[in-house]
């Protein structure tokens, strides 16, 4: 019975496969025809021969990488021998970088990868990332059947998506095995990231569902009343809804800034557990800015708890959190560094170039649990970070493992090219011949959004660190609740000219939210419909009006709250 069941599985797959006008088409000829001839072959192969030797020399990331370099070379050189059109060239440098599976590393035509619109048809393709998407406009994070659960979504989104919906795939076919399909035919790829271990790489490929939409003609949706709809993906051609979103759902009392991704942080609400958001680590401010937030959260408000959250964060100079971890600790850890290849001829043979040491203040340390929140969006200095920080007995990691880009990249411009590398990989002092790049983070606890959870606004994995925080200090805080009805304060303010206005509604209700003057005056009526359960984000555009206090008021069904800000110009 159960050979019957999955032969049964394969035919409908092979179905769906032969019925998908996708597979009908002759993407060769369209990849060669959509952006011309190119430079002239021996300038092409003058690039790739350029290339090739710069990773043959310098890249420094070729440990726990199962792969053959002169191979890629003998499967790709011959080919530009033979004449291959711009579109061909730009996705064989492509694969070609995709071949050392490392985040960091990218090989582009700024043209071809860069500046072509998604468009129906348009033989390219797109990993997930986080940020601003005008193309699909719905974030996605997978399911561990690997569909996709929607986790936000646009306003009017032209496919009707909800919160809670889940994306199977296209034509019939489960995006899981569309994309394998595409990276085997070597579409050329959006300029885009990818993850540097198995996990992380599945993830980056899986969450870009949405964005291949242009090449397919009906997209699959279960619904989350569990209805299974096929819908033409031809309303997205004209789709005018963009919307910014990083795997995370909104946490109350804790501010967002998703207008320039800058650290925020507070105390959540009904708890006494502190949190912290960190985009980046590149900012020169931010190091004097987390120490700032954990001297607060610990030395002003005494939280119980921490939860750091590190799951969209691109990068930057990961010893900038020294200083704030020095507040949380009172021992050291394992130095962290880096190493660069020390013999052109030899991909293994490495030196250590820097080194980075943690030297707390042993005069103060927090001696609550720390939940740190980590993702495969957690990349390079996030990686280091999310490492070091495991070493510590009251640290636990949340979600899923980060990217594993232990790295450091260089850039060169090679005509219309962009060529980006790893140059150097990262080591711990605990074993420094074991090259970090590639090995998996592990987490202490593997958790996912559930369509539950997301339709009701919960993040899912705020909710599992929460739980633990409770569960280690033994204070049972009344978290359950946080999700009802809330109005939070604006942020930034005072502000000048715009703010954003955050607020969850825990059932179906008519909201109505208006702003009003210091008089009572009416000034603008920001919404006035019927929303689902959720969690609400809203920006007030005050640029026409005189500097001073207002107010903006909420009402949904029995819910009423009124709050204060301030509008400097």
């Amino acid at each position: 019975m159960r050979t019957k069941f999955f032969c049964l599985l394969l035919l409908l797959s092979v179905n769906g496969i032969c019925q998908s006008s996708f597979f009908n088409k002759d993407w060769k000829t369209i990849i060669d025809t959509m952006w011309g001839e190119g430079l002239p072959t021996d300038q092409k192969l003058a690039i790739f021969d350029s290339v090739w030797n710069l990773i043959d020399h310098e890249y420094a990331c070729f440990q726990h990488l199962d792969l053959d370099w002169n191979a890629e070379r003998a499967k790709y050189r011959p080919e530009i021998e033979n004449g291959v059109s711009k579109g061909r060239f730009a996705a064989i440098l492509n694969y070609l970088s995709l071949a050392l599976k490392e985040t960091h590393t990218s090989f582009y035509d700024l043209t071809v990868n860069y500046n072509t619109a998604i468009k129906p048809g348009v033989p390219i393709i797109s990993t997930g990332r986080w940020g601003l998407d005008s193309s699909f406009g719905a974030g996605l994070s997978p399911l561990p059947d690997s569909s996709l659960l929607v986790y936000a979504v646009a306003p009017n989104h032209p496919l009707g998506l909800e919160a809670g919906d889940v994306i199977l795939g296209y034509d019939g076919i489960p995006w899981k095995v569309l994309y394998k399909e595409l990276l085997k035919r070597e579409f050329p790829i959006a300029l885009t990231l990818w993850g540097s271990n198995d996990k992380s790489f599945t993830h980056s490929w899986l969450t870009g569902a949405g964005k291949n939409w242009n090449l397919f003609d009906t997209i699959d949706i279960k619904k989350y009343s569990g209805d299974t709809v096929h819908l033409p993906t031809i309303p997205l051609i004209n789709n005018r809804t963009s919307l910014k979103y990083s795997e995370q759902l909104p946490v109350p009392g804790i501010p967002r800034d998703t207008l320039h991704w800058k650290m925020t942080w507070g105390v959540i609400i009904n708890t006494n557990i502190g949190y912290v958001y960190v985009y980046s680590w590149f900012n020169d401010s931010v190091g004097i800015n987390f120490y700032n937030a954990l001297d607060s959260l610990i030395n002003i408000y005494k939280v119980n708890g921490l939860i750091l959250d590190f799951r969209a964060n691109t990068g930057g100079f990961f010893e900038r959190s020294n200083e704030g971890l020095g507040l949380l600790f009172k021992t050291d850890t394992p130095a962290l560094g880096l190493a660069k290849r020390n013999d052109p001829l030899d991909h293994y043979s490495m030196s250590v170039s820097r080194t980075y040491g943690f030297y707390p203040d042993t005069n103060t340390f927090f001696n609550g649990p720390i939940a740190i929140l980590s993702s495969p969006f957690s990349i390079s200095a996030s990686d280091f970070l999310i490492k070091r920080l495991r070493s510590y007995s009251n640290v636990k990691v949340f979600g899923q493992t980060s990217s594993s880009a232990f790295a450091s990249q260089k850039r060169l411009t090679m005509n219309e090219f962009v060529i980006n590398y790893a140059y150097l990989n990262g080591w711990s002092e605990e074993d420094p011949t074991d090259y970090l790049t590639h090995v998996e983070v592990p987490v202490d606890f593997e958790v996912s959004f559930t369509p539950d959870d997301v339709r009701r606004g919960d993040d899912t994995i705020v909710k599992a660190a929460l739980e633990w925080i409770r569960d280690v200090t033994g204070i049972n805080e009344n978290v359950e609740n946080n999700l009802g009805f809330i109005l939070y304060q604006n942020y930034p303010n005072p502000f000048n000219q715009k703010t954003t206005i955050d607020y969850t509604i825990n059932s179906n209700q008519f909201v109505i939210l208006k702003v009003y003057d210091i008089l009572g005056n009416e000034i603008s009526t920001l919404v006035n419909k019927e929303q689902h359960a959720g969690n609400y984000e809203i920006t007030f555009n005050g640029g026409n009006l005189a500097s001073g206090v207002y107010f903006y008021t909420i009402k949904a069904g029995s819910f009423y709250c009124v709050k204060k800000f301030v509008l400097l110009k």
